[in-house]
């Protein structure tokens, strides 16, 4: 039957995109690259025969392209087990207790030693300089050799079953304890007799000698070596206790280490590289160009990571002064984005990665890619687009954390605490009234829960909150906690019920806040991708849906002309509509419900351990970084770099259209009790820094037109013909972008038939 032949094929996912075609087999858990006679071919291998194949493919192509993809299949499979037709009936987690026990017994293959805390420099910028909270400062422990011993006792008696170990030595400086290295290496090397050992250390090699370059190059020493570039930039952060630096002194040790062994130079040291502030790639001068140049004679660079500040363009021509053939990797994110960065983004090969945490920028950049090619750039190859989310580590918060927590910060044990904690400020654009509006509908009826607000703010954005709560009962039931350090922002975490994150703009989602609430057994109410994204709703937490109305960009660039800078982010906010109903339906949910908020915690928590576990993220970006590496050497190394240029309106459009439209012409719109409160107050609350973009007669227009039922339309027509252009002539002359404001603080709704209100 038709299930009998579906478990003879491949088990494979195939995908295509506008150049390739892609088959992911799931048994070896790889991606391989394929051509259209294989990509169309493939499901039917092990299911019919070839000459079935020539029939059934034979209008498409020749016998000849059909047999010779069949015999690429066929070699894959038998040579390196890939497209097997191996289904499994049932997925178990690897490791039961006692397999867990068997590990621990047999196969701890590695062991780091922190010989010392001690070191020889003072970076300024270093995480043990003694100027970071809760980090170790450096100080004269030393380990002893007895310690050392059990440790490596330790690791033998529990790696029986793996074909080698790994050893590294870290610090401080692990040079300053180098006897005990060496003693270490030949008591290791004693026991372990034929297993392979592989020994790792990170060094700021400044202390090298010809006894300790002998020692590496024998016992075949991989090392990662603290190294920030030329000599100017090296040595304005990596000084000694005299504040001289030590680049001089670095550069004549590699040297030797070179001169004694290059083969071993070139394969076993890698470089850690700290690019600070005054340095960047807009502001190198001359001199320092030529002095990257002459460090990269000397330097063998294997993957430059960029964390998304610097233009790619600076990085390709960085690439092509080192003639140098290193794959580039590219952290985006969307609150570094613009149009002028997706568009350099083109300059890159396709040996380069842009990496995404999130789907939803995936596929945005992709969007853009295509666009370009499509235009001024088709013929060119784009670098891959690769999503690697975030890595969070898991931690349980039982009830005697919770309370510890509560009661450091001074906070009522029985009582439901929510905590709000994303980034309010004029660069983000987060609004917190929504959510406001929506807790204070919920606290008319609920006095034992409390809304904690808290995190960045830079521009004191929370104040104009906080007024408005002043002469409110509500202000009893919301904390303000803004600009709160790590330790307290961690207990905030412990001590709370439910973690809620609204983002009302397009350029963030605090995603990264919402998976470490997540990760503590937390359930999350946020906004999320829509097809995909971290949150599976009602099951690990509640997403909240956003939209904008159709005409949102129009209205914004109207806006624009009239407003600095700095408030512009802020005015995109005012486009993203946050469904308010929504918010107040998860929240009573998980209030009233104990049990649900332990169920929806404990699944997000898994999914975490599943999804974002450290361990697994870094392995992935091993993986990548390997491929690229390897691919490298096959692709020929990029000499020029083209700027291209978007348009100007293609970035916040793009943006926009992936938001769903909330609002349309002749949705009807309705006035809410807190719009009917504020038309009879007279009392619009409004943000100083949004002075010069919202007008209160125009808002309270809006909202007595939304007495009777009326729609978008209709409300725009009756203000254009109630306006007196002398009253409005020095305000932002755009109507929809305060009805957008309206709506956003649950001034107005929409009809319940509208997307708005649907779940």
């Amino acid at each position: 039957g038709e299930r009998e032949r579906d478990l003879r094929r491949p088990f494979i996912h195939k995908f295509q995109t506008e150049n390739h075609s892609y088959v992911y087999d799931v048994n070896t858990d790889r991606i391989i690259q394929v051509t259209p006679v294989v990509y169309d071919i493939i499901d039917d291998f092990g299911v019919i025969s070839i000459q079935e194949m020539f029939e059934k493919h034979g209008s498409q192509y020749t016998v000849e392209e059909i047999s010779e993809g069949f015999q690429t299949i066929q070699a894959a499979n038998s040579d390196e087990g890939l497209f097997s037709n191996n289904h499994p009936s049932e997925i178990l987690y690897p490791l039961d207790e006692q397999s867990l026990r068997n590990l621990y017994d047999e196969d701890v293959r590695s062991l780091c030693l922190g010989v010392t805390e001690q070191c020889n420099l003072r970076c300024t910028y270093c995480s043990f300089s003694g100027t970071y909270e809760f980090q170790r400062a450096h100080n004269s422990t030393f380990m002893e050799f007895d310690v050392a011993q059990r440790a490596i006792d330790f690791l033998k008696q529990h790696s029986i079953l793996c074909d080698y170990v790994s050893i590294s030595f870290y610090g401080g400086e692990p040079l300053l304890n180098a006897t005990l290295i060496k003693e270490c290496v030949e008591y290791a090397n004693g026991i372990f007799g034929r297993k392979p050992i592989k020994y790792n250390m990170t060094t700021n090699a400044t202390l090298i000698n010809d006894e300790i370059c002998r020692m590496w190059i024998d016992n075949d020493f991989h090392l990662l070596v603290s190294l920030d570039g030329p000599k100017e930039m090296h040595d304005r952060y990596r000084v000694n206790g005299a504040d001289r630096g030590s680049f001089d002194k670095i550069a004549l040790n590699l040297k030797r280490l070179h001169d004694m062994s290059p083969d071993y130079y070139r394969t076993n040291i890698r470089f850690s590289v700290v690019l600070s502030p005054p340095y960047d790639f807009e502001n190198l001068s001359v001199k320092n160009v030529m002095e990257l140049s002459y460090f990269f004679q000397e330097f063998q660079v294997d993957i430059w990571h960029d964390f998304g500040y610097t233009n790619a363009s600076d990085l390709v021509s960085l690439r092509h002064l080192s003639g140098q053939n290193y794959p580039i990797t590219v952290k985006v994110e969307l609150p570094f984005l613009s149009n002028a960065q997706l568009t350099t983004y083109s300059v890159l090969s396709e040996n380069d990665a842009l990496i995404c945490s999130r789907p939803s920028t995936h596929k945005l950049i992709e969007t853009v890619h295509n666009q370009l090619r499509k235009s001024a750039m088709q013929g060119r190859t784009s670098p891959q687009i690769r999503t690697i989310p975030h890595g969070v580590k898991p931690e349980q918060i039982d009830s005697d954390k919770k309370q510890d927590a509560r009661y450091l910060l001074s906070l009522p044990e029985e009582i439901t605490i929510i905590l709000c904690s994303v980034d309010f400020n004029l660069n983000s654009g987060t609004d917190i009234f929504p959510l406001i509006r929506a807790f204070q509908t919920i606290a008319k009826n609920k006095e034992d829960i409390l809304l904690i607000v808290s995190g960045s703010d830079e521009y004191g954005f929370l104040d104009g909150a906080r007024k408005f709560l002043e002469s409110s009962v509500l202000g009893r039931q919301v904390l303000f906690l803004p600009n709160v350090g790590e330790s307290a922002r961690l207990l905030l975490l412990a001590a709370s019920d439910i973690f809620i994150s609204p983002s009302d703009t397009v350029y963030t989602d605090n995603g990264l806040q919402v998976l470490e609430a997540m990760a503590r057994g937390i359930p999350v109410i946020a906004t999320d991708d829509d097809e995909s994204g971290y949150i599976d709703h009602g099951r690990t937490g509640f997403k909240v849906k956003k939209g904008c109305l159709p005409l949102s960009y129009q209205a914004l660039r109207n806006c624009f002309a009239f407003t600095p800078h700095r408030v512009q982010a802020l005015i995109v906010s005012q486009g993203i509509v946050i469904n308010v109903q929504q918010i107040i339906e998860f929240l009573v949910l998980l209030i009233e419900d104990v049990s649900l908020r332990q169920t929806i915690g404990a699944a997000a928590m898994q999914y975490v351990c599943e999804h974002h576990n450290p361990t697994k993220i870094v392995e992935k970006y091993k993986h990548l970084w390997s491929n690229l590496r390897q691919e490298s050497s096959l692709i020929q190394l990029q000499t020029s770099v083209t700027e291209n240029q978007t348009s100007d309106d293609g970035w916040l459009p793009l943006l926009l259209s992936s938001i769903s439209q909330t609002v349309h012409e002749n949705t009807p719109l309705y006035i809410t009790p807190e719009g009917q409160a504020l038309l009879e107050t007279q009392d619009v609350v409004i943000y100083e820094e949004m002075e010069e973009v919202i007008f209160p007669p125009i808002i309270l227009t809006i909202l007595d037109l939304a007495r009777s039922v009326t729609c978008l339309s209709e409300i725009i027509q009756s203000l254009i013909q109630l306006s007196n252009p002398e009253e409005t002539k020095n305000l932002v002359p755009n109507i929809a972008y305060h009805i957008m404001w309206c709506i956003k603080q649950g001034l107005m709704i929409p009809h319940k038939s509208s997307p708005i209100v649907e779940n």
